[in-house]
């Protein structure tokens, strides 16, 4: 008999526990499902907008879901949350202000831009590589820019929780170099945070802009260019999104190759 309570009593307990388990992940199945979706097509696009700041009736606007990858950015760590508005926008014009007379960028008509459900926010801006363009070489892979700039004073360490008082729009305006030329425009919402104690960290917009004209370096006479032309026709400029002051520019990340 006593065998047979513990056996029953054992039955029970284990039930219960299933059951339980069962119903703690029913719990958090719900609460990750409405986290993801607690921002909707609409208010994704709204945002969108909003960041990019670009006007909308000149554009086309798709809108589709994805998961951001383990690493959402160099030294930056997805979200628990890992899902994500993917906002295309086409029919975009890119017109630089130069002066008095302002050029419109003739190879950029698309951007992509990606919104994290977990922060609200912008996280990428990136209008499509040319295709067929042998001058522009892939971006380099997340690891092989978190190796690069792990080599200077400055990483980036989150992803901002507001949203940036310097749209895209009013950033490119401050990028060095001038984005009329670039055939790709690459744009980080980030925070950054630097080694150098005058520096504090803040929320800044990375602006890489691609395949431009090569700047010139002034090397003496026999000494080799280490980098060649598809290391010196690329700049990334960074621009305070609070102030939409520029702050600093160099050329990384060099490219891994063709």
């Amino acid at each position: 008999m006593s065998a047979q309570r513990n056996a029953l009593i054992s039955s029970v307990l284990c039930g219960v526990i299933l059951s339980l388990g069962s119903c703690l992940q029913r719990a958090d199945d719900a609460i990750e499902r409405a986290s993801s979706t607690r921002i909707s097509q609409e208010t994704a696009i709204e945002r969108v907008l909003q960041a990019v700041g670009l006007p909308k009736e000149q554009l086309t606007i798709t809108a589709s879901r994805v998961a951001l990858p383990d690493k959402v950015l160099p030294c930056v760590t997805s979200p628990r949350n890992r899902r994500a508005w993917s906002i295309r926008l086409d029919h975009v014009t890119l017109t630089e202000k130069d002066g008095t007379r302002p050029v419109t960028n003739p190879y950029i008509s698309s951007l992509v831009v990606t919104l994290s459900c977990e922060t609200g926010q912008v996280t990428t801006i990136v209008s499509p590589h040319p295709e067929g363009d042998s001058s522009v070489w892939p971006f380099p892979s997340v690891e092989s820019y978190e190796t690069q700039l792990r080599r200077t004073s400055s990483v980036f360490t989150a992803l901002p929780q507001g949203p940036p008082k310097i749209t895209f729009a009013q950033a490119i305006q401050q990028a060095l170099g001038g984005f009329a030329n670039a055939k790709q425009i690459i744009a980080y919402y980030v925070v950054e945070r630097s080694t150098l104690p005058q520096i504090h960290e803040r929320a800044v917009w990375m602006i890489h802009l691609r395949g431009m004209p090569p700047y010139t370096l002034s090397y003496p006479r026999g000494v080799p260019d280490d980098e060649g032309v598809e290391g010196r026709n690329h700049l990334r400029s960074t621009i305070d999104a609070e102030t939409g002051g520029f702050l600093g520019a160099n050329n990384l990340p060099q490219p891994d190759g063709p």
